[in-house]
């Protein structure tokens, strides 16, 4: 919906300052800060990858951030499980590391599903069970 002042209203320029920042400071871009980058956590079911882009984009919108409190932000928001214990033990030098990291375990989960597919496809069947010998 867009507001027109009445006419002959603006009789100034800086009545016509006024109303134009008032009118579009809503669709300004707003800087982060660092505490508003704490609250971006892992959500419950969403992948590291996805997690660390969003992450991301986060942080560059941030001002005065300096690489170490990224990897300190990044590692506090995560969810807990063995991907965060090893960041809490080994801490990454930098968000490179980090990412390496992290595309290190994410291949390593998806081959261990790989793996637990496979082995529960060619499992023996108990449909069929083999003969056994009765006891004598």
């Amino acid at each position: 919906m867009v507001h027109h002042p009445p006419p002959y209203s603006i009789n100034s320029f800086d009545t016509l300052s006024h109303i134009f920042t008032t009118h579009f400071v809503g669709s300004r871009p707003h800087q982060t800060t660092t505490i508003s980058l704490l609250g971006v956590r892992q959500e419950q079911g969403e992948t590291l990858r996805a997690f660390i882009d969003r992450f991301s984009k986060a942080a560059l919108r941030t001002l005065h951030l300096n690489q170490e409190m990224i990897l300190q932000c990044m590692a506090l928001t995560l969810q807990p499980d063995p991907f965060a214990n090893i960041v809490y033990l080994h801490p990454p030098a930098s968000m490179h590391e980090y990412k390496l990291r992290a595309a290190d375990y994410v291949r390593m989960k998806e081959m261990q599903t790989l793996h637990i597919k496979f082995c529960n496809d060619y499992a023996p069947s108990t449909a069929y069970p083999t003969p056994t010998t009765p006891p004598s």
